[in-house]
Parts: structure tokens; sequence; C-alpha cells
């Protein structure tokens, strides 16, 4: 039997429960993880963990108990509890079920294993109980019904699910996106697989790795489906995991040559001596998010909120009247790299530095800086002023804008150096353009490497830091750190696995 209170039980549980249940050190319920489910004594256990821990009781118990399980990917500890509470005739609420729904997938993708018709059979019987007794469900339930029906042969209904995720104002993460991919991978239903990877692709969501390696695997005797997934990779920028990256390799062996490299700021291939393609961007591209910025971003009515319409209309004014620009340098921005904490004296010194480098290049530059560097100490600020334009900001000012705005007037040419990635503008960019936007920036942005107040300047890496191919070799890259494509750093991957094809 069934709890109707289903609602407050996944509300108590996910909003009190999570932060009270895992925390939990009850040696009795450590247990349950180390005994052979027949020998388990579920009633010693559940009187134990109550009469230890204050925050457990009969409401919430069987959350506690299925949570440790799943934690633990122990299915079948999961279902000796489940047949315990069957057998006692003691309730087992939605929330437990929807657990016991996403352990059974944890389990079988997991192990890889397969599962029998009875297996399949329990797993629709209990998505079923939910779906039945409620018309809509919330996103975290949705979530594990669509990752439960998955595993069988009605993976299609999934999609009904898809839009009660939606409909609770939570996008669609990739483990939903990417359990029913791997379903449609396993039934080859193309159709199925392009659209919700076209979709992913506009939401700005990633496959998990394992769509990919599965791909790879199906198809690795075809080289054109092979390129197909290769070219989805490189388009929507995907930096790979770097602890995938022998499951990668082993998929793609069969056919392919596969060497791991590293490859430094040169942008050569150590295995196949390749040169890696230039990341130069055309012109008619330059225009569109040239356009797309001076003409949508910059008169959103918020964009400027912080700054004096008229300083708006002199800085424009003065960039009409002084460009081109060979470099535009946001002087706070490169001022503070080693930190707010310094002197003037110090932040003086490392923006005079960095003037002198483009000085010494023989480049034009502006300098975009605050008003309160007025005061910063006259001798290295004397310099800055006379060999660079300089403007200065209202100390509220958004710099980065104003750096942006000077770039894109003066041309397809010009270079900007600042530390900041300029995400909060990107962002407001479609996928399309925010891709061609950060290429902008790998190619044109200049960085600063600071060590105990010496200045060196880290020049743009010149070619792709995505997926791409050149002369049929395939070079993909692969990162150990949280980032999940190429859109959103600009870090040389460590490791790159060169692909040529047998």
């Amino acid at each position: 039997m069934l709890r109707k209170s289903f609602q407050f039980s996944a509300i108590y549980f996910r909003n009190y429960g999570r932060s009270s249940f895992i925390r939990a050190k009850s040696e009795t319920l450590d247990k349950v993880l180390v005994d052979k489910p027949n020998k388990i004594k579920w009633d010693t256990i559940r009187n134990e963990i109550q009469l230890n821990e204050k925050t457990v009781n009969e409401f919430n118990i069987d959350s506690l108990i299925l949570s440790k399980c799943f934690n633990g990917a122990q299915l079948d500890v999961a279902l000796s509890y489940i047949n315990f509470l069957q057998s006692k005739s003691l309730e087992i609420n939605d929330a437990s079920v929807s657990k016991l729904i996403r352990l059974y997938y944890k389990h079988f993708t997991a192990k890889r294993e397969e599962f029998t018709k009875s297996q399949e059979d329990e797993i629709l019987k209990w998505c079923k109980i939910i779906i039945d007794r409620h018309e809509t469900l919330d996103a975290s339930t949705a979530e594990n019904i669509v990752h439960g029906l998955s595993l069988t042969h009605r993976w299609k209904d999934a999609f009904k699910y898809f839009d009660h995720i939606k409909m609770s104002g939570k996008e669609l993460s990739d483990s939903v996106y990417s359990c029913i991919l791997s379903k449609a991978i396993e039934n080859d239903s193309y159709s199925i697989i392009w659209d919700l990877l076209n979709e992913m692709s506009e939401n700005q969501v990633v496959p998990r790795s394992y769509v990919f390696i599965q791909w790879f695997n199906k198809h690795i005797n075809d080289e054109d489906k092979v390129n197909e997934m290769l070219e989805y990779i490189s388009d929507n920028h995907i930096l790979l995991p770097e602890i995938d990256i022998q499951n990668f390799s082993d998929a793609l062996k069969p056919k392919y040559t596969c060497s791991f490299v590293s490859i430094n700021r040169n942008g050569r291939c150590p295995s196949c001596l390749q040169k890696l393609p230039g990341v130069k961007l055309l012109e008619t591209e330059f225009n569109k998010i040239a356009a797309q910025f001076l003409e949508d971003i910059f008169i959103r009515n918020d964009v400027w909120l912080k700054t004096n319409p008229s300083e708006i209309k002199r800085f424009k004014e003065f960039i009409d009247k002084t460009k081109p620009y060979d470099s535009v340098i946001d002087g706070l921005n490169v001022a503070y790299s080693q930190g707010d904490k310094l002197s003037p004296k110090v932040y003086s010194k490392i923006l005079a530095q960095v003037v002198k480098y483009f000085v010494d290049k023989k480049e034009k530059c502006l300098v975009i800086g605050r008003k309160h560097m007025k005061f910063w100490p006259k001798k290295e600020m004397s310099y800055v002023r006379e060999n660079s334009m300089l403007f200065l900001t209202e100390d509220l000012s958004n710099d980065d804008l104003f750096l942006l705005y000077a770039a894109l007037k003066s041309g397809p040419k010009t270079n900007i150096f600042s530390r900041d990635l300029m995400r909060q503008h990107s962002h407001l960019l479609s996928p399309k353009m925010k891709k061609v936007f950060r290429r902008w920036q790998q190619e044109h942005q200049y960085h600063l490497i600071t060590a105990q107040q010496k200045v060196i300047v880290r020049e743009p890496i010149t070619f792709e830091l995505r997926a791409h191919r050149v002369n049929s070799i395939w070079h993909l890259p692969f990162t150990n750190e949280n980032i999940k494509n190429t859109v959103d750093t600009f870090i040389l991957p460590a490791c790159w696995l060169c692909l040529k094809r047998t």
C-alpha cells in the first residue's frame, strides 16, 4: 500500500531529509551495505536506527535506508528491504519507490548487466504505480521515471515525462537526455538520436561520454557515421573528460591508430606532426558579432545601468575620434591581476609594463580605467598617458562593456587585454553567435601572468582548442577540469587523442 501524501513526503525528504538523513552516522545503517541481503534483520535495524537517530522516525526511515542503498548502488539490499516492507504490510511512499526506480537504472547501467523479463516487468510495475497516482509529477520523480523507462521496451514513453520536468521550470539534465539517447542508439532510432542531439546543442547541454562511446562501438566500421559524431563534438566545442580517454581509445582502436598526446602552444601534434588549424575569424563573422553586440546588447536598458548617460555619449564620441586601435586594455583589470590588496604604486607599475609591451610592438593602445586611477603615482601614470590613449570612467561603471565597445568599433584586427572571460555578456548571445564570439576572444584576447610583480604577457593561442580534422586525422581534446566545452575556457587542454584511420 502506498502513502497518498506523496507531495509532502517528497518535499520533506528533499528539503529536510537530504541534509539531515544522508549525514546520519549510524553504525547500524552502515551494516546494510555489508551484510548479505538474506541475512539482514530489518526489524532490528529499523528499531536501532530510530533509537540512535533523533531525526529518524516511521515517516522518513524508508527514504533513509533506500538512500543508503542508492549511494552504495546496492539494488539487492534495496529489494530485500522492499520485500520486507511488503511482507509486513508496511506502507511504501512514492518517494521511496522513485528512489528504487533510479536505483534499478544505476545498477544495470553501472554493471552493464542484461536483465530478465521479470526484472523489466518489475521496473514497469513501479513506474506505473507512481504514474497512475499522479496527474503531474515533480521534476525529480519525472527524472527517475525517465531513467527507469529507458531500461525497458517502453522507453519512448519517457518523452511524456520530459514535459513534466519542463513544466516544473527545470531544464532537462544531461543524464535525462543521455539515458534516452543511449536507448535510441541501441535501437537505431536515428531521427530520435539527432533530434535529441540538436535539442541538446540548442540548450547547451553536453551528452555523457558513454553516449559517444556507445555510438563509436556500434558504428566503428562506418567511417561516415564515426565522422558524423566527431563533427557534432567539434561543432559544439565539447571538451571530453580525461577520465574517459581510454574508453574512447578502446572504442576507436579497431579502425584507428590512437595516440595520447600533449600539444603545446605552437599547435603541432607530436604524433602525426600535423599543424592544428588556426582559429582566425572570417570578416563576415566578425561583422555579425560586432553588429549583434553594438546594435542589440549595448542598447539594452540594463546594460549601462551603472553608467551616466553623459559619460556614454562622451565615450562614444571619444572612440569615433580616436579609433582604430591595435589593442584595448582594461587598465584596472590588468592592474589588479595580483589581487586588490596591494598599493597604487604596484598597480601603476603593472599597468605601465603592459603598455610598454604594446609600445615595443609599435602598437596604438587605448587604456580604459577608472577615475580614481588619476591619483596613482605620477611617474607611471605619466608614462601611460604619453604612450597610449587613456579614458577614465566613473568608479561604478562597467569596464568590460567599454572595452568590448571600443574593440568591436575599432575593427577585426583589434586585440583586447583583460583576464575577464566576458561570460556575463556572451551568455546574452545565441548559442551559434556565442561560439563565434568565443573564437574572436581566443584570437584577440591577451592575458597577464604575474609572479612577484613581474609581468609576463600571455599571447592568444592561435589554433583551434576544439575537436577538429586535418587531412583525415582527428584530434580530440580532453580535460580533467570541470568544464564541458571550450566555449567556457581559454585553457589549453592537457591531453589530446590523435586519431588516424587505418
